[in-house]
């Protein structure tokens, strides 16, 4: 019965998943497995392949902007249930941009690319639903690091650079489309 009402909170308040309705997000859920860690357990470490993503059923994650070795100083930020993270890998090729450690005892759903996989061939409305709030959550968060980067230097040189990284995915996507 608990493990049905933990389900049930994230079905009904995910920030990630409320796009979905609610017979979206059971599909959704249907898919996930279930991952418990102890506190200080690392789930992955920054320069892994991401795999894919979890959603914080119980306990606090922090997500560290830096290796292991770098806990105590790197900027980092901690989140509760139901949020999610890591969603950047599903359905991508990249590599972890945080550490992600376990500060309690918690439980997560991992939704992994072979899950995405699945969703894609038995529900493709679902995933494409999902792909869509995936990519709302991605723009966001390069908005609001643009907006950063203008504060904290010239905003020519944060034009600059953000032109220079848009040629360089021009050319890798132009480089992938020739194989």
């Amino acid at each position: 019965m608990k493990n049905l009402k933990s389900q049930t909170n994230i079905i009904f308040n995910s920030q990630f998943l409320k796009r979905l309705s609610p017979l979206e997000r059971y599909e959704f859920i249907q898919l996930c497995h279930v991952r418990s860690y102890r506190p200080e357990e690392y789930i992955y470490h920054q320069g892994d392949p991401a795999t894919g993503m979890y959603i914080l059923e119980t306990g606090r994650i922090k997500l560290i902007a830096g290796s292991a070795e770098e806990v105590e100083t790197a900027p980092s930020a901690e989140i509760e249930p139901p949020e999610s993270f890591g969603a950047f890998s599903v359905g991508y090729d990249v590599r972890r941009m945080a550490t992600a450690q376990s500060m309690t005892d918690t439980r997560v759903y991992g939704f992994f690319n072979s899950d995405f996989e699945t969703l894609r061939d038995r529900h493709p409305r679902i995933a494409i639903k999902f792909l869509e709030s995936l990519n709302i959550v991605i723009t966001r968060q390069l908005e609001a690091s643009l907006m950063k980067l203008r504060e904290v230097c010239d905003p020519k040189q944060a034009a600059t650079l953000m032109f220079d990284t848009y040629n360089m995915e021009r050319i890798n996507i132009e480089e992938d489309e020739a194989f």
